[in-house]
């Protein structure tokens, strides 16, 4: 995979990342409801529901990040499993 294509695919994780952090927080028209969620949810329920789905994604993103560039698979042997 050329690197361009990796930066696009990176690219693609941090926009993920923060749809999912900021969709509950930023008006985006017809794709959620912010004085809905003001409404049913509290502070702490709304961080959560960021963090639960967000860690994952940011691992993934750092992960990306760290190993751009490298040859895959990383750590291969040459051999098949």
């Amino acid at each position: 995979m050329t690197r361009d294509w990796q930066m696009f695919l990176i690219a693609m994780q941090g926009f993920q990342l923060a749809f999912l952090l900021l969709h509950d927080w930023v008006p985006l028209g017809r794709l959620n409801d912010v004085a809905a969620i003001r409404r049913t949810t509290t502070p702490m329920q709304k961080i959560a529901g960021l963090l639960v789905p967000g860690i994952p994604v940011l691992i993934a993103l750092a992960l990306s990040v760290h190993y751009l560039g490298s040859e895959y698979p990383v750590g291969s042997s040459g051999g098949c499993a």
